[in-house]
């Protein structure tokens, strides 16, 4: 993501402009960096891109697996989805879910395939400021309960820590920032 379009999507935000809208116009795939260890990207198990494969924490080292985008979904929310693949509705489109398409707490979110219409894959990206270096971060809520935001388990901030759906609790560590 570059500089340009990592201040345009947090501005962009901030106005209440989409970042689907701000993301789409550069297409320019982007990591998030949690902001309570921004050395732990948001990454898929093992590069695992099949279906079910748990999304963790894991070292960013810019592989495939940590590349985001978003899609337009319904309304305010968005899918996120793989920034290597194909945009949705392409059927090689993998994106973020929940397993099971629960929205309980605890629930482990994993890559899906992009489904339309299903509430476990909408995120809402609400800004919450600019971490030191200057890159805009976000609560990550879910559609399927929007009270409840993406978040390590237990505040984790070791490799392989399963990112999982939480109430929002003011923690630094249910915040990622764009890089």
């Amino acid at each position: 993501m570059t500089d340009r379009l990592r201040q345009g999507l947090g501005i962009a935000l901030a106005m209440g402009i989409t970042a689907a809208t701000a993301a789409q116009a550069s297409a320019a795939p982007f990591m998030f960096r949690n902001l309570k260890n921004e050395q732990s990207c948001l990454s898929v198990a093992g590069g695992n891109m099949t279906p079910g494969t748990h999304l963790i924490l894991w070292l960013c080292k810019g592989s495939a697996d940590q590349f985001w985008n978003v899609s337009a979904f319904s309304g305010n929310f968005y899918q996120l989805y793989d920034g290597a693949a194909p945009a949705p509705p392409d059927s090689q489109s993998r994106c973020a879910g929940l397993s099971g398409g629960s929205s309980n707490n605890g629930t482990q979110s994993v890559i899906a395939q992009c489904t339309a219409g299903t509430t476990d894959e909408g995120w809402q990206f609400i800004y919450q400021g600019a971490d030191v270096n200057g890159h805009p971060c976000y609560l990550i809520s879910s559609m399927a309960n929007v009270n409840r935001v993406l978040g390590p388990s237990n505040g984790g901030t070791s490799n392989g820590t399963s990112v999982i759906l939480w109430d929002w609790l003011n923690h630094v560590d249910q915040l990622w920032c764009t890089y």
